[in-house]
């Protein structure tokens, strides 16, 4: 799939140490510490799966192009370094409304709400590892850890919000 300088054993030691380890403890902290209200694993793992499939395509769909390269330079050198104002933008209201459009359609606990933000983040900073493992090894696990910790708590403000405001929309009537 990948010319060029990718590292297929660099992307899955830093998605597995950076991405998949926290997320699972995460998801297991959640989980357990709200034992009697959350939504059973059958209709969870859906839930986890949208979440984490929003942030992933979120970035994959934005980040891995600009007006000078393309999919195809992206398939052969990563993606670009430099991206217009709107491209970020857009970006960040595609994972957010997309994180907020999962949490209000699915989930139906408070501890879903924080799971989905949290599975979100994970999702966008995998696709953050797929471009941190061309070119030569830095510090790009800085930047997987910041772009998670950075989109999970923004999308955790906003999908609790959402959450709340829902949740008092349906007590209304």
């Amino acid at each position: 799939m990948f010319s060029g300088n990718f590292r297929f054993d660099d992307f899955l030691w830093v998605s597995f140490i950076f991405v998949i380890v926290p997320s699972l403890i995460g998801v297991f902290l959640v989980r357990r510490a709200s034992a009697r209200r959350i939504s059973p694993w059958r209709e969870s793992v859906k839930l986890y799966v949208y979440a984490a499939t929003v942030g992933f395509f979120s970035a994959a769909a934005w980040l891995s192009w600009n007006s000078h390269s393309g999919i195809a330079d992206f398939v052969r050198r990563g993606a670009p370094a430099h991206y217009p104002p709107w491209q970020i933008v857009c970006c960040g209201a595609t994972v957010i409304l997309g994180s907020l459009a999962v949490s209000l359609l699915y989930a139906r606990f408070f501890s879903d709400v924080l799971i989905v933000s949290g599975l979100t983040g994970a999702g966008f900073s995998a696709a953050f590892v797929i471009d941190a493992s061309f070119g030569v090894p830095a510090q790009e696990g800085i930047g997987v850890v910041f772009s998670y910790i950075g989109i999970s708590c923004l999308c955790g403000l906003v999908n609790i919000a959402g959450f709340i405001g829902s949740t008092l929309y349906r007590r209304s009537k």
